[in-house]
């Protein structure tokens, strides 16, 4: 690619991340990669400390707690008993017995929603209190896999599309991790029904991202900064 183009299409790049942040929209996080990798896409897509923030955890990867004051970041824990069937398939790892309770070093004040659609209502509840006299909430989902595992793909899709629909209401930006490969079935059942896929890799032990701004533009591969 020539200079040109390539200057262009950050250009491109950046007025359509200007949209997303200025009209709200929902992030597909995939790919195959260390848990670390993810957890550092999540700490700078969940944004600066002064922005509210509802943080869906299911599989207890995401090391976002609730702060000293309580009043800008909710979470919402989902009860998976065990490593879901669906994150060992698609990470080729045995299932195993998941840690009880929500991650360490975090702290949530409820306790987890024991079915799919019970958390999806506590997610709907959290992101209104975080809009109540506040607009550009973020809110994370930590893995759709846990969700898949218990209520299906299909019911999934149709969870992924609510909680998109009502940060994007809102005003915000949401992100929901999807561990897998970009290639894999689950990324083409949920593209449709986000703004952006951002997929994650490691080139040469660095963690890096490229976005696919659907309908605009796909970015070169960048790094993923702390």
């Amino acid at each position: 690619m020539v200079p040109e183009d390539r200057t262009e299409r950050a250009g491109e790049f950046a007025d359509a991340l200007g949209r997303l942040r200025r009209d709200g929209g929902a992030l597909l996080v995939v790919g195959a990669t260390p848990g670390e990798t993810h957890r550092r896409a999540c700490d700078r897509m969940l944004g600066s400390s002064e922005q509210r923030r509802v943080v869906c955890r299911t599989d207890r990867t995401c090391t976002a707690g609730p702060r000293a004051d309580g009043t800008d970041e909710r979470v919402v824990d989902l009860a998976v008993p065990s490593r879901s069937a669906a994150a060992a398939d698609a990470t080729g790892e045995p299932a195993g017995e998941a840690p009880d309770g929500p991650a360490a070093g975090a702290t949530s004040t409820t306790p987890p929603a024991e079915t799919v659609p019970a958390f999806g209502e506590r997610v709907a509840n959290a992101v209104a209190a975080a809009t109540a006299d506040a607009s550009d909430p973020r809110v994370c989902v930590d893995s759709l896999l846990p969700v898949v595992d218990m209520a299906g793909a299909e019911a999934a899709s149709q969870w992924c599309h609510a909680v998109a629909s009502d940060v994007r209401a809102a005003g915000g930006v949401c992100h929901i991790h999807l561990p897998v490969p970009r290639e894999h079935d689950l990324v083409g059942r949920l593209e449709s029904l986000v703004d952006a896929t951002v997929e994650l890799r490691l080139a040469d032990g660095a963690p890096e991202q490229r976005w696919f701004v659907h309908g605009s533009v796909t970015s070169d591969w960048l790094p993923l900064q702390e």
